[in-house]
């Protein structure tokens, strides 16, 4: 799922294997592993690079709204312990 958020600033798969420090076939697998899941291609694979499907875009959209909400989640149970971390030293 991480690689289809990061599909809009890689365009290729060498890009997503620096970013995500994975090899080539990890990602291919990963990627093929998902489009066969959803039954649907993810992913326009061209000589130059790669670019989104209508489906792509349309997961891209939710997985985005997903990833902000964990980080966002991530942001407020931080905060929550270091409430109570500084309530015991106080």
């Amino acid at each position: 799922m991480i690689y289809i958020t990061f599909s809009n600033w890689i365009y290729s798969i060498n890009g997503l294997i620096a970013v995500c420090k994975e090899g080539k076939k990890a990602i291919q697998s990963s990627i093929k592993e998902l489009e066969d899941t959803l039954q649907t291609k993810l992913f326009i694979r061209e000589r130059n690079g790669i670019k989104l499907t209508d489906d792509g875009e349309k997961l891209m959209f939710y997985a985005q709204k997903a990833l902000n909400s964990l980080i966002t989640a991530e942001k407020i149970i931080t905060e929550i312990i270091e409430k109570k971390c500084q309530k015991c030293y106080n």
